[in-house]
């Protein structure tokens, strides 16, 4: 019952934490490189190849199926989370770890919003931290925004080669802008 209560409370104070950055005006990043394209069928990052399943709003994040304690980003009154659900393929020869890549969005209202990007275990029952070389997954791309903003009209992927960890204040390689199609 404690450890339940715990990661009720971690999960909590961490999505509080998710809302807080997501409502702040942060300084956009900078990135040597960008390119474009849209937020459908497939799309390629270095040895990281993600295909879009399906994107829509939702009212919170969790895995498709659930099981035990599991991880989830819970619903926040006035907000709403666009839901990117990919397949992630890493092609690659060292794990790749998500949290690596910095997401930001620009909303129909042209306001901001940070987002994530969540690898799931192999049965799509919780989250995980990195995806082996060699390996697939599912996962998902998500916006936390304010529900008045609309959905975002890019999605902006930031990351370095290889997936390296830079200091902060050093600018991104790569900047994947995702333009966000109609359904």
């Amino acid at each position: 019952m404690k450890r339940k209560f715990l990661i009720t409370a971690a999960a909590a104070l961490l999505a509080e934490i998710f809302i807080l950055t997501g409502c702040v005006k942060t300084e956009q990043p900078q990135a040597a490189e960008s390119f474009e394209q849209d937020l459908a069928g497939t799309i390629q990052m270095e040895d990281i190849t993600l295909t879009v399943n399906a994107t829509g709003t939702q009212n919170e994040v969790k895995p498709p199926e659930p099981y035990g304690y599991y991880n989830y980003y819970e619903e926040y009154e006035g907000y709403q989370y666009y839901v990117a659900s990919v397949t992630v393929q890493n092609s690659g020869e060292v794990p790749f770890d998500p949290a690596s890549c910095k997401i930001t969005a620009a909303m129909s209202d042209q306001s901001a919003a940070d987002g994530k990007f969540v690898l799931l275990n192999e049965i799509d029952s919780d989250f995980k931290e990195s995806l082996d070389a060699g390996r697939e997954c599912n996962g998902y791309l998500f916006i936390l925004g304010k529900e008045e903003a609309g959905i975002p009209e890019t999605i902006n992927i930031y990351y370095n080669h290889e997936f390296q960890v830079k200091e902060e204040t050093e600018p991104y390689d790569m900047q994947m802008i995702l333009q966000v199609v109609s359904q």
